[in-house]
């Protein structure tokens, strides 16, 4: 079984499973409240963790912080892929530099099956896709830098390009260029979980 570091793609039935099983339902606690378009630049969602829904969950599992905080990127619908990756980044300032993006970085989403999940073959029903990414570590590094404060949540879509060879370090570097004229993907909602 496949299983991308800190991150999953999945349709709403599952394509990627994660070994260890869930402890419990993931909790909601937070969700954008209207659908997002990537059309290949950088891209922005703002929510914020409903204070009553914080103080539920923990109380459900007894702890005095999340034991596991995910960031859920649902309902990906496209009528094609538009060959772009994005990485996905928490409470990322504006200008970011390459090396403070990367300590900002929840993973990656690409597209990659989206035409089939719109329209499936046989008797599968069309669905849309889900990718879930476990940034429960990178919250707590934020934390310690002061830019996670549990309560508002920022997350970003920006492109990446091709990674040089002889240039690791731009990993998370914007592409020299940046169009805004990819076939459109809609993100229904971005959520945040604990678990």
């Amino acid at each position: 079984i496949l299983r991308p570091p800190r991150s999953t793609l999945f349709p709403y039935t599952t394509l990627f499973r994660s070994p260890e099983p869930p402890e419990g339902e993931p909790e909601l606690v937070g969700a954008s409240d209207t659908p997002i378009q990537l059309v290949g630049g950088p891209t922005s969602v703002s929510l914020q963790i409903d204070p009553q829904a914080h103080d539920a969950a923990l109380a459900a599992t007894g702890a005095t912080t999340p034991p596991r905080i995910l960031l859920s990127v649902e309902d990906i619908e496209a009528e094609q892929n538009p060959g772009t990756v994005y990485g996905i980044y928490v409470n990322l300032p504006a200008d970011a530099s390459p090396e403070v993006a990367e300590s900002h970085h929840a993973g990656n989403v690409s597209f990659f099956g989206v035409e089939r999940a719109r329209n499936p073959r046989g008797d599968e029903h069309a669905h849309s896709l889900r990718t879930v990414h476990d940034i429960t570590e990178l919250t707590q590094s934020l934390a310690a830098q002061g830019e996670w404060d549990g309560r508002h949540v920022q997350v970003t879509f920006r492109p990446l390009g091709l990674i040089p060879h002889d240039h690791p370090e731009l990993a998370h570097a914007l592409p020299d260029q940046v169009t805004d004229a990819d076939p459109p993907v809609t993100i229904g909602r971005v959520a945040i979980f604990y678990e």
